[in-house]
């Protein structure tokens, strides 16, 4: 994957200062960087970093103030810190496979409702009046009994992508999945995922 300075720029809401053009295609420390690379400069104390930076773009704050010149893109944002990891973020999302659809083999109990963005893994169980709410991801060999029920409790909401439900499997950390089993007479007992 590869962009521009001038298209990561955009995506930021930042403004470039030198070669808009240059490729990015992947991220290092400010000390480690090389052709290719964008580094980010958030601690005063990395400053010297960057006029030796092997990097190819280094994100800085829009006031930053460079004591003499430099040889890599500067892009210019409120904040580089929360930037780089929304970049990162943006790349994880991109990279991270897009599950939809029922796999065969597997097994849905007769009137369980699959919503149309689900996903439902080969060998998985999903037993009689199972509820799975919007977007859930039952990965392979996951075992859902009689009466489960699904549901999403958002967490760490404030970088987050998306709200995606994930259920037997957590790949982003940005909320907590909590499935609800009961029995008739039984009370409820959320298990966190």
């Amino acid at each position: 994957m590869e962009f521009s300075a001038n298209q990561i720029a955009q995506l930021v809401g930042g403004t470039v200062e030198g070669d808009g053009d240059v490729k990015i295609n992947s991220f290092a420390k400010i000390e480690e960087g090389h052709p290719g690379a964008i580094s980010f400069l958030a601690n005063i104390k990395y400053n010297h970093f960057l006029y030796t930076t092997g990097s190819s773009a280094v994100l800085v704050k829009r006031d930053f103030v460079t004591e003499q010149p430099v040889n890599c893109t500067l892009i210019r944002v409120d904040d580089p810190y929360a930037t780089v990891a929304h970049l990162l973020a943006m790349v994880q999302d991109m990279m991270t496979p897009k599950y939809t659809g029922v796999e065969q083999p597997s097994f849905i109990a007769e009137g369980v409702e699959v919503p149309d963005d689900a996903y439902i893994g080969a060998f998985a169980y999903v037993g009689r009046g199972v509820q799975l709410g919007k977007g859930v991801k039952i990965y392979p060999h996951v075992y859902l009994g009689d009466g489960a029920r699904h549901r999403n409790i958002p967490a760490f909401q404030k970088n987050s992508p998306d709200s995606r439900n994930t259920l037997a499997s957590s790949r982003s950390g940005f909320s907590v999945n909590v499935l609800t089993l009961s029995s008739p007479g039984s009370s409820s007992r959320p298990i966190c995922m």
